[in-house]
């Protein structure tokens, strides 16, 4: 039976399917894919705000998200991104970005605290959001070489989140995904204390 309730996890499934179906569409930066891609963003957005409104919150809805994340950035890096006309290290470039940026917070978590700490600071949502824009502004532009300009952007905000995280998950007592940024640590240390 059908419960309001569930509608967030709904939204969240169908950014999956999405994301599955985006490597099927061709050409891969084609109106129907970009169309289908906002979509999925438009799930991205709407899914967190309608659990917490529904009081419909839960760690499968939140582990759901973050695979269904983890699709979409993939879809960019493995489909989008190589059909890109850009400079050729950048697609490498942007699979150590995005591998260091997922990977660092997994290693050094699962060493430092025995699971994986994929932080939700500033910076990662920052670097999100410039991952999240690439294929629409590689869509508007045409491909124009402005676009190689923001994926090294791109590039140094996913480095930084990566530095910020790599400390926070260094120097927290006790794990805290959401905490903002670098300078919460001693303040998140203190409680623990």
């Amino acid at each position: 039976m059908f419960e309001v309730r569930q509608i967030p996890n709904m939204l969240t499934w169908s950014r999956v399917i999405f994301a599955i179906a985006l490597v099927f569409i061709h050409p891969p930066l084609g109106i129907a894919s970009i169309v289908i891609y906002l979509i999925a963003l438009f799930t991205e957005l709407i899914d967190g705000p309608i659990a917490r409104k529904l009081n419909a919150q839960s760690d499968f809805g939140a582990n759901l998200d973050t695979i269904a994340d983890a699709l979409i950035i993939a879809v960019i890096i493995f489909v989008f991104v190589p059909a890109m006309d850009v400079w050729t290290w950048i697609w490498p470039a942007t699979i150590v970005a995005i591998i260091a940026r997922l990977g660092l917070g997994i290693v050094v978590g699962l060493i430092k605290h025995g699971e994986p700490c994929v932080n939700h600071t500033y910076a990662s949502k920052m670097a999100s959001l410039f991952i999240y824009i690439l294929p629409i502004a590689y869509f508007i532009t045409s491909g124009h070489a402005f676009i190689n300009y923001y994926i090294v952007f791109l590039l140094v905000l996913v480095f930084i989140s990566v530095v910020d995280e790599f400390y926070i998950n260094m120097k927290l007592k006790k794990p805290n995904l959401d905490i903002p940024g670098f300078w919460k640590v001693k303040e998140e240390n203190a409680k623990v204390s």
